[in-house]
């Protein structure tokens, strides 16, 4: 099925500068997380683990829209108005599948999701983070900030190197420089082997230096 494009236009709210730190994931980052959600099997479980101020959590809402069998788990220490705003706002037909979490991920999540999103501390409690989704056994896991150059970051980047050393599972990872973006931060998105019918799909084009699925398996 074709399903429309996100209109990004309507939640810029949801990515204004906050305590002084004017980023939040990029839009066509955004974006894979809402095609990774339409594709997601039957009855699936979508987890995100670090909220902010909502612009990531825009990409679930709108795929639930459509998949009435999804679920979502936002897990947040500190809630922003502009997040419950969001939700509030996603109406009841979504809002009644959304449960919000303000604890650590590791204190409480237990259902392997189907679907993980990891951009919060990105210090060791990143690790904690991935542990607890691979411990439960999530499928497939995204996470922010993989490639960000800067000593608080350091629990991400280690985040990104486990995720590709696996033998178990595939990766894609976008780390371009482009101008007025953040990519260069880098995005990756990890999934078991036998997933990747369903999740190649929902990703862009890849390249050999970003990703370790054989050439043979790569979208044009």
């Amino acid at each position: 099925m074709n399903y429309p494009p996100i209109d990004h236009s309507k939640y810029a709210y949801t990515r204004r500068s906050d305590q002084g730190i004017p980023w939040s994931t990029d839009l066509r980052h955004i974006d894979i997380l809402y095609r990774l959600s339409l594709a997601l099997p039957p009855d699936s479980l979508i987890v995100e683990i670090g909220c902010w101020r909502g612009a990531t959590a825009t990409a679930y809402l709108e795929a639930m829209r459509y998949r009435q069998d999804l679920r979502l788990r936002l897990y947040d220490i500190k809630l922003r108005k502009q997040l419950k705003h969001l939700v509030w706002r996603s109406g009841p037909n979504v809002r009644d599948r959304v449960e919000i979490v303000d604890q650590p991920c590791w204190h409480d999540l237990s259902d392997p999701a189907a679907l993980a999103f990891i951009d919060a501390d990105h210090g060791w409690p990143a690790l904690a983070d991935l542990a607890s989704c691979l411990a439960v056994g999530c499928r497939v896991i995204a996470a922010h900030d993989v490639h960000y150059d800067s000593p608080e970051a350091h629990g991400s980047r280690l985040l990104g190197d486990i995720l590709r050393a696996s033998h178990y599972r595939r990766y894609y990872e976008d780390y371009e420089v482009r101008p007025g973006e953040w990519t260069e931060r880098g995005f990756i998105v990890s999934w078991p082997l036998a997933d990747s019918d369903w999740v190649l799909p929902a990703l862009p084009p890849l390249t050999p230096a970003c990703t370790n699925v054989p050439l043979a398996g790569v979208p044009v």
